[in-house]
């Protein structure tokens, strides 16, 4: 399947750093559309490692393309990252700032690909047909939180609207499209 032949839009703002479930991430919100239909619109993110720390010795050239943007805190976490890049920071927020400024300097961003794959999972609630419980046992959720049941809403209106904008056909397509991701 020739993902650039089906006549998909995407959108994708600049990143932001934020914690998420306790850890930092890089942030996105995308909106992603065939034919002026709306197929998603939300927020995207990605792990912090996603980013390159650059080497210590390197950090003044780095800093200088972000120094517009990057506060003296920023600026010492990202130094003792550097020097440490399988650290674990306990200011989290921070560490996901600093993340963000980096993919912004790195054009670290999302793909179609990216967002396509990740939706077609998403979506697979709505279109294999599972039930809430079937659904949270499949994806290790407790069939009791409420949390999971708003993701599982969020993930069957993400399949409705992929049957809104493919055909069965090509909805074959992606699937198979997915799984050899």
């Amino acid at each position: 399947m020739k993902i650039a032949e089906l006549g998909l839009s995407l959108t994708v703002s600049e990143p932001s750093g934020i914690v998420q479930d306790d850890r930092p991430v890089i942030a996105y919100t995308v909106k992603l559309s065939r034919n002026g239909r709306v197929i998603y619109d939300g927020p995207y993110t990605k792990g912090v490692g996603h980013v390159k720390v650059p080497k210590y010795e390197t950090i003044k050239t780095h800093f200088n393309k972000l120094s517009a943007t990057m506060g003296g805190d920023e600026y010492a976490l990202l130094q003792q990252w550097a020097q440490k890049p399988n650290a674990n920071f306990m200011n989290k927020e921070l560490w996901a700032t600093v993340a963000a400024k980096l993919a912004k300097v790195q054009k670290v961003g999302v793909t179609l690909s990216d967002i396509l794959y990740s939706i077609m999972l998403d979506a697979n609630a709505d279109l294999d047909a599972m039930t809430f419980k079937v659904w949270a046992s499949e994806y290790g959720y407790s069939d009791d939180s409420i949390k999971a049941r708003d993701i599982y809403d969020i993930c069957c209106v993400t399949g409705r609207n992929i049957r809104a904008a493919f055909s069965a056909d090509e909805i074959k397509e992606l699937r198979e499209w997915t799984n050899e991701q």
